[in-house]
């Protein structure tokens, strides 16, 4: 276009090995810092996942064949959800080396893996001509799931308007530009599968469904869980001596 500088030089699309490359990478960096760091999350291992996000949608096919890729991106929601599970203080999780800014680089790193790591399989599983339904099947799916459904318990609760506006600054970066955007996307996805939809009630999906259905960032998301909430509610009649809990705390 003009009044734009002309380009460098004209690449191809990357190769697939180039893939395989960066993930292969980013485990060995995976096993480094698992071993040496203190932190779960290093700067390096976000650069890694940031190209992988990058590289995945020019072979989304390939990627959601790879166990590499698969492993790369699980591994750093399976971290997390640890993590939470464990409710590992933030001191615990800090860089020595990021001095008095520990807490934003922090905050830096954990979002930026994560985001990365949704952002790999919202590019492969769910954009590869597969079915929603492939994610729940394909192995680490379960986990992954599990993590989104905790995760949007617990972003999305009776609090959730209370800590977007008077909540601790790190409350507030999570919501707002944290991943949970994103999470919740995928999530919604996966349970727009009607198949899917009676295996995802086994792990809890009709409690997040209900945390969506009423505190959710807008109105789409809202009615959208709402739907799959009444769909759920439909599957489970047929289905005896199931009982969806729900909690209208």
């Amino acid at each position: 276009r003009s009044g734009e500088g002309h380009a460098v030089a004209q690449c191809p699309p990357p190769p697939a090995a180039l893939l395989d490359l960066v993930a292969n990478e980013l485990l060995r960096e995976e096993d480094h810092v698992r071993k040496t760091a203190p932190a779960p999350f290093s700067t390096q291992m976000c650069l890694y996942l940031h190209a992988l996000a990058v590289l995945v949608p020019f072979h989304a096919k390939h990627s959601a064949q790879s166990p590499t890729v698969r492993a790369c991106a699980l591994a750093q929601l399976l971290k997390a959800q640890r993590l939470l599970l464990d409710e590992t203080p933030p001191r615990k999780l800090h860089d020595t080396s990021d001095g008095q800014d520990r807490n934003l680089w922090l905050f830096v790193r954990v979002t930026s893996a994560i985001r990365s790591a949704l952002q790999v399989v919202l590019a492969s599983w769910l954009s590869a001509g597969y079915t929603s339904k492939f994610a729940l099947e394909e192995q680490g799916g379960v986990e992954l799931l599990q993590f989104c459904i905790r995760h949007i318990v617990s972003a999305y609760n009776q609090n959730t308007a209370l800590n977007k506006m008077g909540g601790s600054s790190w409350e507030r970066l999570l919501l707002t530009v944290g991943p949970t955007a994103q999470i919740t996307s995928l999530f919604l996805k996966v349970c727009s599968n009607d198949n899917a939809l009676p295996k995802l009630a086994k792990l809890g999906a009709d409690k997040s469904l209900h945390a969506l259905s009423r505190y959710g960032d807008n109105k789409e998301s809202r009615q959208h869980a709402t739907v799959l909430l009444s769909k759920l509610a439909v599957l489970s009649l047929n289905r005896p001596g199931h009982q969806i809990k729900r909690d209208d705390s």
